[in-house]
């Protein structure tokens, strides 16, 4: 029963119902004679159909982080952690402010690099563009390090970066500043390719650290791949915004 009601849910909420009522406006332009406009109509819903499964998403995002796969061994002179998403407005026990989900996930392997290499840190993320309400990532990121006991004269902050090529453009600047030629970049697996390519056109070469890199050879798949989800769109989206931003 549980299963006959999640498949139920898939397309009574969006963006299920979305595809159902695209579908349902192909078949009635079929039955009035609108063929042309049928046939692209039921393309466009096919196509959107796929860009919200996470079958999809997980074949493209593999695709997108297999260039770098997580090192065997790691070292470096720098930790080099890029932000990626926080919130101004979230209250917390340190105060207002908060990181996104993948940023405290950067900021967590960060301390763990961090206690075996014992090298300085560099953050980099300022307000993200496009949200009234991001956060200052840098910053924030600093006050969670100093909470797991960091020391705060090993951490560099660059708050100014709205971009990943900003990131790139900045942090490569403080990088040359401070003699550092051997960084490890630290950011989402799904986001370090693009990162890596905007970081060679500064002129620095990384050794990256991808966060949650999936490391399964062949992943299985169940029904629920093959259905309409929010996380499938998410996933699509996500990841051929890394391979459009390639192209900056």
């Amino acid at each position: 029963m549980p299963y006959i009601i999640r498949i139920i849910y898939s397309f009574l909420l969006p963006p299920g119902i979305i595809i159902v009522l695209l579908f349902a406006s192909s078949i009635f332009l079929f039955m009035k004679n609108y063929r042309k406009s049928s046939y692209a109509l039921l393309i466009c819903t096919i196509l959107f159909y796929l860009s919200c499964l996470t079958y999809v998403g997980s074949i493209i995002h593999k695709q997108n982080q297999s260039q770098y796969p997580f090192p065997s061994e790691i070292s470096g002179d720098s930790i080099l952690v890029l932000g990626e998403g926080a919130n101004a407005n979230v209250m917390t026990v340190d105060g207002k402010g908060s990181l996104s989900g993948q940023t405290a996930l950067n900021v967590i392997e960060v301390v763990k690099l961090y206690n075996k290499l014992h090298v300085p840190i560099i953050l980099s993320g300022g307000n993200g563009l496009g949200n009234a309400n991001a956060g200052n990532e840098a910053r924030l990121s600093k006050r969670e390090l100093l909470a797991m006991q960091v020391p705060e004269d090993q951490i560099i902050v660059e708050d100014r970066s709205r971009t990943t090529q900003e990131n790139a453009r900045y942090a490569a600047q403080i990088l040359k500043q401070k003699n550092l030629a051997h960084p490890i970049l630290v950011t989402s697996a799904s986001h370090m390719a693009r990162s890596v390519e905007l970081f060679k056109k500064e002129g620095i070469e990384v050794t990256p650290l991808p966060v949650q890199a999936i490391q399964v050879e062949k992943r299985k798949y169940n029904l629920f791949d093959f259905l309409p989800s929010v996380n499938g769109l998410l996933q699509v989206n996500g990841t051929l915004r890394e391979y459009l931003g390639k192209l900056q």
